[in-house]
């Protein structure tokens, strides 16, 4: 998706490994997570934080997050439904199964992590999420996506709390 004023999907500068300055590439992640953060603050979340509903000009690594079909806004406590993408979900949403809905604090978590894995394609220059890299997304694997998940937090939960810390200290500078 090619859109005016020079943006791009963050989908698209991934799959062509467009070549940007590492300065950019932290510019970029930093803008991922505190634009999350901003919406969280007037609380707004997401629910589907991913390259391809990020748009980035490679010129001035300025970052929109777009496509707000799933958003919600809080209004009270209740429960919210949840839309995200199965390579985005967090491990505390993989982990419950709510046929009622999910509560706002929930849904936050889950737009963070989603940003943190965003960020984490845009500094490696990956296609994929770490947690999905060489799993193939057809027929049965696709259907697997939450079991392979589950296994690849297991194992890599310490991996995983070391970098987003390090790009949390990173950002908050």
């Amino acid at each position: 998706m090619q859109v005016s004023d020079g943006f791009l999907s963050l989908d698209k500068i991934l799959k062509r490994r467009l070549d940007l300055l590492p300065e950019c590439r932290l510019r970029i992640a930093k803008q991922i997570i505190t634009s999350v953060r901003f919406l969280h603050s007037v609380n707004i979340v997401h629910n589907d934080i991913k390259p391809s509903n990020i748009l980035v000009n490679p010129e001035t690594c300025d970052v929109q997050i777009i496509d707000f079909g799933s958003a919600h806004i809080k209004t009270d406590d209740k429960f919210y439904t949840f839309q995200a993408t199965p390579a985005y979900l967090s491990p505390e949403l993989l982990q419950i199964e709510r046929p009622d809905g999910y509560k706002f604090k929930e849904l936050k978590k889950n737009d963070l992590w989603a940003a943190y894995l965003v960020a984490e394609q845009v500094l490696e220059n990956n296609i994929q999420p770490k947690n999905l890299r060489n799993i193939p997304l057809q027929g049965k694997n696709a259907q697997a996506i939450p079991h392979v998940l589950r296994q690849f937090y297991r194992r890599n939960a310490q991996q995983l709390s070391r970098w987003l810390d390090a790009l949390q200290r990173t950002i908050q500078k």
